[in-house]
């Protein structure tokens, strides 16, 4: 079981779940518990869920088909469409299949099976609530061996160290109506700061030769697939259009194998709420060089960004245009 793959795909907001309905279904109604997951023919039980950080995961709807879903620590609404047998997430629509008391999600590759259960729903986590829990630890998962208070402690440790940094990088968007997709396939050099403060609530600001990208609050409670932990974001802004709770889920475990990296993947939406296009942001530590990256992995402006660092400069204020 590829646990990077189930993370990246049904945990980052940019992923869409895709599955092809077997006949109309009545509105799944219900309190619904993550039972297992099967990638290819290989299948984890409920048992062995919290391997991959999914255990306590489950889906609520109400009578009218209103609900939302609980994966890694963070709720999100969702809606279901009896008419076009989907849901609708706040990143879009979701395909849908009910079989018998169950209901499935997959994407093709991996699907998620959700057993109804006759317990009464919990209620739904307040939004300040979100992100803030610390994980129960457990002798084969490795959180056992965090010392909770001093993570969230001072910049010392390897969580504080890891966000207090610049950074360095570029993005690129995929345009969801026609006015967008001119800029695709565009690298746009951006610049990057990243804070954490004691208390679990960080900071993420990018910007680029025009000024200000996002101003980005975040939370994280040191729990993910490293010890950084998971940045979620709260609040702010990303090119002019709010950022919410969740809209950015960044774990750096996700891609260890490029050092002192990050990436972020999300919807740019307007104030209606249509999705304009998807978006990723690569960005790594100021100061170090890409070379566990592939050629076209690479910024555009690279050669000027080896230039500063081999001449020990520190983060500029602007780009070469």
């Amino acid at each position: 079981m590829n646990k990077k793959y189930l993370l990246t795909c049904f945990l980052i907001p940019a992923c869409a779940l895709l599955l092809s309905a077997c006949g109309k279904s009545d509105v799944p109604e219900g309190y619904f518990t993550l039972n297992e997951i099967t990638e290819g023919d290989e299948t984890v039980k409920e048992k062995d869920l919290d391997d991959y950080g999914l255990d306590g995961s489950y889906l609520v709807f109400d009578e009218d088909g209103e609900g939302y879903i609980m994966l890694l620590d963070t709720a999100s609404d969702i809606s279901f469409n009896k008419k076009d047998q989907t849901v609708e997430t706040k990143y879009g629509e979701v395909a849908f299949k009910k079989d018998g008391k169950n209901v499935i999600l997959s994407d093709g590759q991996v699907s998620m099976t959700f057993k109804k259960s006759k317990k009464d729903a919990p209620q739904k986590p307040d939004k300040a609530d979100f992100g803030k829990k610390k994980p129960q630890a457990d002798a084969d998962d490795g959180t056992d061996d965090i010392d909770w208070d001093a993570v969230m402690g001072v910049e010392g440790d390897a969580l504080g160290t890891f966000w207090n940094d610049k950074w360095f990088g570029w993005w690129e968007l995929d345009g969801n109506i026609n006015e967008w997709d001119q800029y695709e396939d565009i690298k746009f050099p951006v610049l990057a700061t990243t804070s954490l403060d004691s208390d679990g609530t960080g900071n993420i600001y990018l910007w680029d030769n025009d000024g200000m990208l996002a101003d980005v609050t975040c939370s994280n409670n040191g729990y993910g697939l490293t010890e950084y932990g998971t940045m979620l974001s709260e609040s702010g802004e990303f090119f002019g259009e709010p950022i919410e709770h969740a809209d950015w889920n960044i774990d750096p475990g996700i891609y260890d194998d490029h050092k002192g990296y990050i990436r972020i993947d999300a919807y740019y939406r307007d104030k209606d709420g249509n999705n304009l296009f998807s978006y990723t942001i690569h960005l790594v530590k100021w100061g170090l060089p890409w070379d566990d990256f592939d050629e076209d992995e690479l910024p555009d402006n690279y050669e000027w960004y080896m230039d500063q660092i081999n001449s020990g400069n520190q983060q500029p204020e602007t780009m070469p245009e």
